[in-house]
């Protein structure tokens, strides 16, 4: 299952998940910058940003080239702000929302106090989902390093490629038993019409080859015996 990442960091927590994660399922990343960058320091940054996120603001995005029919799953990671996920994603959610729903969704938020939940279900409501196939909650994954949270992190990944792997077990079962229900049906009709597909091509393909043999035997006879 072809995987992108989405997301939007400001301190690098989130930016830390998305390649972690990136790394162990082999995911495309597509990380979202606003041209209007949010202030990052003292509490300017907590008054702007929250700010924004309470207000539901949609902030124009640097431009991305991205085409997400290419993609079976979308992972959408983002940090939480005032209980909220992070405008730059409402943004790409408002700009994508029809094709995010066509896709398997899954969602991380990364957060320093509490309101991750409530992101998450903001998230949902916003796309137009009643749920994500996975979900998780990561303590500052940068700001705050530890095996724990890296041993998380890596679990998450690892449920995503199980269910790769079952999806595709999925799939050669379907296969095997559509092969199945097809040799129980056989008859000589149908037996009669594969050897038809299989061996005219290849009596043609013998006679073309034939003819221009023998034809090439017999113009070298004619100018041997000078006709």
């Amino acid at each position: 299952m072809r995987t992108l990442i989405v997301y939007y960091s400001m301190e690098g927590n989130t930016d830390y998940t998305a390649k972690r994660i990136a790394e162990n399922i082999g995911a495309d990343l597509l990380r979202l910058f606003p041209i209007k960058a949010y202030r990052d320091k003292g509490f300017a940054k907590f008054l702007s940003g929250g700010r924004s996120a309470i207000m539901g603001q949609k902030p124009k995005l640097e431009k991305y080239r991205i085409d997400l029919k290419r993609y079976d799953r979308i992972v959408i990671g983002f940090p939480v702000w005032a209980s909220r996920f992070a405008p730059p994603i409402r943004t790409f959610v408002e700009q994508n929302r029809e094709e995010l729903k066509k896709k398997e969704l899954v969602a991380f938020a990364c957060q320093g106090g509490s309101g991750a939940e409530r992101a998450l279900a903001g998230l949902r409501k916003s796309i137009g989902v009643n749920a994500f196939a996975l979900e998780a909650v990561f303590i500052e994954p940068r700001k705050k390093p530890s095996l724990q949270t890296d041993r998380e992190i890596d679990t998450f990944s690892k449920l995503m490629a199980d269910k790769d792997e079952a999806t595709k077990g999925s799939t050669g079962s379907t296969r095997r038993e559509r092969m199945r229900k097809h040799l129980t049906h056989w008859n000589y009709k149908k037996h009669a019409k594969l050897c038809a597909m299989v061996y005219l091509p290849l009596i043609a393909f013998d006679m073309t080859v034939s003819y221009v043999i023998f034809k090439k035997v017999l113009d070298r006879a004619d100018e041997r015996d000078g006709i």
